[in-house]
Parts: C-alpha cells; sequence; structure tokens
C-alpha cells in the first residue's frame, strides 16, 4: 500500500538566529575519465569545511530539544548532478521501534551570486538520512547555501485508537471525544462519519465503507501536525488512507474492507476498529546552512 502524501500547508514564519555548528560538510568530487571507458574507479576527493547554520529562534532553547534537527552529511559534486545529502536528529524522546523517518520537503540551493540549482529530486534513503538531487554546478562556484524545509513522518502513536462503530450507518456524522497521544502531546478528536467510498468507471466501479475522523490542529516541539495515519487492525483486510489538513483542523479517512461491485449490497459496518496511529509533523521555520566549495 502506497503511503499517503503529505498536503501542503502554509505556516507562518519565525525569527531566526545564527550559530556555528559542529558538524562537518564532507565535499566528494567525482571526476569521470577524459576519453574511452573507464578503468579505473573515478577519484573522489575529500575535504572537510565548517558550516554556518540558521534555525528557528524556537528551537534554541535548553529546556526543550526539538522534535527533529537536519544537518550536513554528505555533498557529492559530479559532471551530472550535485547530490546533498541530510541527515537527521531526532528527539531523544521518539527514539522508538520502528523509527519515524526524516523527509525533505522542498530545497533550494544558492550560489555565492544568488543564482538558484535546480532542484531535480528528493529521496529518503534511511530514517536518519534524506538526498536531494540537484544540477550540476558551473564552473566558478566558490559557496554554496543550502534551504530547507523538512518533516518528520511516521511517528507512531503512544497507543491505539479505538472507534466504536455500533449502531451506526452510512450517512451518520457524530462527536466523539477520543485523543491520540505522542509523549506528551494530545491531539484531540472531534467527530467521526461514515460513507461511501466509489473507484473507477463503469463497468468496473468499485465501492467501499470510510471512517472519517476530524480534530484539532495540534503543534509539538517546533512542528505543526500535518497528517494522522490511520491503520485499521483485524478483522479489517484490505484499506486505503489519506490525510491532511483543512481551515478547521486535521482530517483523515480511511476505507474499510475489500471493495464490492457498485451495484452490491452496502458493505458491512463493523462494531468496534482499533487503529495502530502514525504522525506527519512539518518544521515551522526553514533550515539554512552555508559551505564553501573547494
Amino acid at each position: 500500500m502506497p503511503e499517503p502524501a503529505i498536503s501542503p500547508v502554509v505556516l507562518p514564519s519565525l525569527p531566526a538566529a545564527i550559530f556555528s555548528t559542529p558538524h562537518m560538510v564532507r565535499l566528494l568530487t567525482a571526476t569521470p575519465g577524459e576519453t574511452g571507458a573507464i578503468t579505473n574507479s573515478p577519484q573522489r576527493t575529500l575535504t572537510q569545511v565548517p558550516t554556518h547554520t540558521q534555525v528557528p529562534t524556537g528551537v534554541i532553547d535548553d529546556s526543550e530539544s526539538p522534535l527533529i534537527e537536519p544537518y550536513i552529511f554528505d555533498v557529492v559534486r559530479s559532471a551530472i548532478n550535485t547530490r546533498v545529502q541530510v541527515g537527521f536528529y531526532f528527539h531523544p524522546g521518539i527514539l522508538v521501534r520502528p523509527r519515524p523517518y526524516g523527509e525533505i520537503y522542498d530545497a533550494r540551493l544558492f550560489d555565492q551570486d544568488g543564482g538558484e540549482i535546480p532542484l531535480q529530486s528528493t529521496t529518503r534513503l534511511q530514517p536518519g538520512l534524506a538526498e536531494a538531487e540537484f544540477a550540476a554546478l558551473n564552473a566558478g562556484v566558490e559557496e554554496l547555501s543550502l534551504h530547507l524545509e523538512y518533516s518528520l513522518s511516521g511517528l507512531p502513536a503512544d497507543r491505539p485508537l479505538v472507534i466504536d462503530l455500533v449502531g451506526h450507518s452510512v450517512g451518520d456524522s457524530w462527536p466523539i471525544q477520543a485523543q491520540v497521544k505522542f509523549g506528551d502531546l494530545l491531539v484531540q478528536l472531534q467527530s467521526a462519519s461514515l460513507s461511501i467510498n466509489e473507484s473507477g468507471a463503469p463497468p468496473d466501479a468499485m465501492k467501499s465503507l470510510q471512517l472519517e475522523l476530524r480534530g484539532k490542529n495540534a503543534e509539538w516541539h517546533g512542528a505543526q501536525l500535518i497528517c494522522l495515519n490511520i491503520i485499521p487492525e483485524a478483522p479489517v483486510s484490505e484499506f486505503e488512507t489519506i490525510c491532511g489538513q483543512e481551515p478547521g483542523g486535521i482530517m483523515t479517512a480511511v476505507t474499510l474492507g475489500q471493495p464490492v461491485d457498485r451495484t452490491a449490497p452496502q458493505p458491512v459496518i463493523p462494531g468496534t476498529v482499533q487503529f495502530q496511529i502514525t504522525g506527519d509533523f512539518l518544521v515551522f521555520d526553514s533550515w539554512e546552512t552555508t559551505w564553501t566549495v573547494k
């Protein structure tokens, strides 16, 4: 089942403070062969340079660690592209299994004159590592500045969520009092509704039962909750989920059970369904770092 996409949101900007980070940037330059077949591995030069990093003032706080914090892990240059690998530190209170992922939400790379190097792709490599791939650098580039928007995806909630559907039918919408807990963050869920989700076109149109939950927006350790993924446990065998933000708060929806033909009777409504929950959090402010190109 593909992971649900993170919906774009517009978040307020906060002032930033500049400080020197202890991280060292490893600049790896790959030099391809001049002519003919490459008989030896490309030469790679390793240079370490200090970086100066800009982060939100809201997370520079001895009393509270940020939910997720990036640092430059590798910069690999070639005649084809420029790959910037970004590592992530997680808040010590969320080192759980399975581990959540640090994700590059958006990335921009500039040279010393303010010229932008086009972004080609972003990739999640492993829980604490992601990569942004840019076009190859032009001759004369002496300094690079990375502007990064990033998120924490797949953070497991502390406990499952139970929703009682007994006595409800398709078309119902009712208030609920439920909470999803991430550490000391409580996300309040306020309403539930049942509907029919239709997919496909005749003669292959299908339908399935869909449960929607809505709740309040939530912020935690300098980040905005942008998605609650709800994963039903047995006896539900097939499902699809979507989630995101609405003007009034957070919304998440899940289809319950195997889709049936559009002309078939209405899907059976289960009594009580238990869900495993994961959350996606987008950090409020972008992170910036600058280094010298050797």
